[in-house]
């Protein structure tokens, strides 16, 4: 009897989540109108890009050589990183800086006029310490990949919310 309560509500929990548009983070799929486009970039070096075109293909998205007047084109702009500085050691160095990058992006789909712009900022604090010049750069370029893919997955969230 235990058992048949125990999967009774889970089954109930379930259906309620589902009939409500719960989705798993990343899960929501892509439009139809969206699902074949043309990514291009100002810098198709730029790391950003890169992880872009994975997590399309990971979203089953069908990625063009060329554009043309029937499918939808997604421009990104280069990533642009600045830092802020958060605080000082009583020397006067340093100690912590905000880490700031900024993505701008455009979304054009046939039959629009113009294409509609997106910009976000994705912060994180960073501690830098003068005695440890080679870890902290690599640390550096740890934080910025993780930036690189949440600016990915936050573009991807953005396209899955398109619904015209």
């Amino acid at each position: 009897m235990r058992n048949l309560m125990r999967n009774l509500l889970l089954i109930v929990s379930l259906l309620t989540l589902t009939a409500c548009g719960f989705h798993l983070r990343g899960s929501q799929p892509i439009p139809l109108n969206l699902q074949t486009l043309w990514l291009t970039s100002q810098d198709h070096q730029d790391p950003l890009f890169a992880v872009l075109k994975k997590r399309m293909a990971r979203h089953e998205i069908t990625l063009l050589e060329q554009g043309d007047e029937q499918h939808a084109q997604l421009l990104v702009n280069d990533g642009a990183v600045s830092r802020r500085l958060l605080s000082l050691f009583p020397s006067g160095q340093v100690a912590e800086y905000e880490l700031i990058y900024t993505v701008r992006w455009s979304l054009w789909r046939p039959g629009d006029d113009s294409a509609e712009w997106f910009e976000f900022d994705i912060l994180r604090e960073y501690q830098d310490d003068p005695d440890q010049v080679l870890a902290k750069s690599r640390e550096t370029a740890l934080i910025m990949q993780e930036m690189r893919q949440q600016a990915a997955e936050r573009i991807m969230s953005t396209l899955a919310t398109q619904t015209r």
